[in-house]
């Protein structure tokens, strides 16, 4: 069963790199006239992937597998993959298909909003845009559950665990440290010599 669930898992990450190899070319080579296509393919691609993600067997695996001795040392190689993959389809089954495709469809679209009203200096052209893709990110935080703020059901997909307040600690700490220094050393006098920026250091 577990080896059912990795090869599920592979797959699935497969398609993540196929959805990874369209947005590359959206973001290089893709001409305008086909934006609008290209937009529905990642809708589709995100849809197919966040499918597989929640499907019935994937949770069916993991229940039992949650129960089984390989989820049992949770630092082993096969107890981190159950707990990882557990903790992601758990969210995402909080999320309707039709959300997941939408928020693909309209990222790629707000990207191309984005660089036209860069290029004109016309953030009134990119507003609309952008709106959405945050009325889009409200609904997947609120339909995914938070304790304290909403951003905490996003950052959660890039730093599991992490806290919008712990991190806000974490950042008001580095303030106090790093506002006085940037500030002596924009009043010194000194000027560090630009090759230091090349030389090599020991680790130590």
């Amino acid at each position: 069963m577990y080896d059912q669930l990795v090869q599920h898992a592979r797959e699935t990450a497969l398609l993540t790199s196929i959805a990874g190899l369209v947005y590359w070319d959206e973001q290089t080579y893709i001409p305008p006239s086909a934006r609008g296509y290209r937009a529905e393919q990642s809708a589709y691609l995100a849809g197919v992937i966040h499918r597989r993600k929640v499907a019935p067997e994937v949770g069916e695996w993991l229940e039992e597998l949650a129960q089984s001795p390989l989820a049992t040392d949770t630092e082993s190689d096969e107890g981190c993959v159950i707990t990882r993959i557990k903790q992601k389809r758990d969210k995402l089954v909080k999320m309707p298909a039709k959300l997941v495709e939408e928020i693909a469809r309209t990222a790629s679209q707000s990207h191309h909003a984005w660089a036209a009203a860069r290029q004109a200096a016309e953030f009134s052209q990119f507003q609309p845009w952008l709106e959405k893709m945050l009325k889009l990110r409200r609904e997947q935080a609120s339909a995914v559950g938070y304790d304290s703020s909403p951003y905490d059901a996003l950052l959660d997909d890039f730093e599991p665990g992490e806290t919008t307040e712990n991190v806000a600690r974490v950042l008001s700490g580095l303030r106090e440290e790093l506002t006085p220094l940037v500030a002596q050393i924009v009043e010194s006098d000194r000027k560090a010599p630009s090759e230091i920026v090349r030389r090599s250091f020991p680790v130590d």
